[in-house]
């Protein structure tokens, strides 16, 4: 994101097996950013995993580059236009910082988001529009897991800010454009835990983050029961325009 957003509901997708642990204890489950950049260096899956998670990354693909061929006096006699689109400038987090930083991911539902009418009775209401069902479709057409949102997202936050965990956005940048290079390598290290290239900003993604006990090992932290501030929804549901809210 750009800029902070007024954010209404945080989606998170979970495995039916840990839905109850979730909602009846609050638990949530934290991978290192090291496990989702070799999950797409190993198995080639750019849905969940990036291989340039914990980093900024520039790929000049719209700028000309030239190899210059000189003589024995150094005299440029020929310039060849070089094209690769896998020739990247990378400058980020060590690999053993990523193995120690963990994330937990949620898609996440902004203001912007929602489009609002008046119904039969003359209340107000509002829906998820069109653009942020079809992502959400995107997102879970793979997925089996069941979407969980929350509703409360200050007291989910307070929860886990006690827990050491913050609630970050995640920023995300044009690797094309060296325009964005200084802006976003010149934060404090932390900062490349939030960042994700343009290609991904249909995941809607904020991140909790927490510095992990184990170096790569996956740890669960427990903020409480959260049914009070949560609701499971319907797949179906929620990718066919059946949630209303009243406002």
């Amino acid at each position: 994101m750009k800029k902070t957003k007024e954010l209404f509901y945080l989606i998170k997708f979970i495995d039916q097996r840990y839905i109850n642990s979730f909602l009846e204890k609050g638990q949530i489950h934290y991978e290192p950013l090291y496990y989702f950049s070799e999950l797409e260096r190993k198995t080639g899956d750019r849905r969940i995993g990036d291989a340039f998670e914990g980093n900024a990354c520039f790929n000049p693909i719209n700028l000309p580059i030239f190899f210059l061929m000189k003589n024995k006096k150094g005299k440029v006699i020929k310039a060849v236009p070089f094209k690769n689109n896998n020739l990247r400038m990378v400058k980020g987090l060590p690999e053993k910082l990523k193995q120690r930083i963990g994330i937990c991911s949620f898609f996440y539902v902004a203001a912007e988001d929602l489009e609002y009418f008046t119904g039969k009775d003359g209340n107000r209401y509002y829906k998820f529009n069109d653009r942020i069902i079809s992502e959400l479709v995107n997102f879970i057409k793979k997925d089996d897991r069941i979407p969980v949102m929350i509703h409360n997202i200050p007291e989910f936050a307070k929860r886990c800010e006690k827990q050491h965990s913050p609630l970050k956005p995640v920023y995300y940048y044009d690797e094309s454009d060296f325009n964005n290079w200084d802006s976003i390598t010149t934060n404090s290290p932390i900062f490349y835990s939030q960042l994700k290239r343009k290609v991904y900003s249909g995941q809607h993604e904020v991140r909790l983050l927490k510095i992990l006990k184990e170096l790569n090992e996956g740890e669960n932290i427990e903020i409480g029961n959260i049914k009070t501030i949560a609701r499971v929804l319907d797949r179906d549901g929620l990718c066919n325009d059946k949630y209303i809210f009243k406002c």
